[in-house]
């Protein structure tokens, strides 16, 4: 693909000039590379949210029988990381690190230990996360309708904690 932004609205231009009906999806990586590096705030990823909005009107100007639709793939927040390790007592309930992302992260928890897990979860983490229970995530289609991949239940753990706060999980 395009290796600047400029190639990038390049491509776009010559695609929307393209005779006949067409759709067509295209993906920059920034800012979201520039935010994970810096941060929502940083001089630099409002310098690149500024050039591609230019570049968006420049588009829709040049192209007036084009519809375009911006969208980002997900939201960024600036997160503060809870380390997993730092209450043994939370992490020796643990059957392995957490699994999925940083704010909706999977957990793996010692049979028998679930009480255990969740009376320490909502005491070190509650305010800041929704934990669900495996059975829960599953009757609220929270990844979606119809069949599931054979592994999808193993992979889910016993909960799943999503961040309703600048608060993340890490385990380093």
């Amino acid at each position: 693909g395009p290796s600047s932004l400029e190639e990038y609205f390049e491509c776009a231009d010559a695609l929307m000039k393209k005779e006949g009906p067409h759709f067509y999806y295209m993906y920059y990586p920034d800012p979201d590379h520039q935010i994970h590096d810096n941060g929502v705030n940083h001089r630099s990823v409002m310098e690149a949210v500024k050039k591609i909005n230019k570049g968006v009107c420049k588009l829709a100007k040049e192209n007036k029988d084009n519809l375009i639709i911006v969208l980002a793939d997900h939201s960024l927040i600036d997160t503060t990381f809870f380390n997993i390790t730092e209450h043994e007592d939370f992490f020796s309930t643990l059957v392995t690190i957490s699994s999925l992302d940083s704010r909706s992260a999977f957990f793996h928890v010692k049979e028998g230990q679930e009480d255990k897990f969740k009376e320490l979860f909502d005491k070190y983490y509650g305010e800041h996360f929704v934990l669900l229970t495996k059975k829960e995530v599953i009757e609220q289609n929270w990844f979606g309708e119809g069949t599931s991949h054979p592994m999808f239940e193993d992979f889910l753990g016993n909960f799943m904690a999503t961040s309703i706060s600048k608060y993340g999980f890490c385990h380093e």
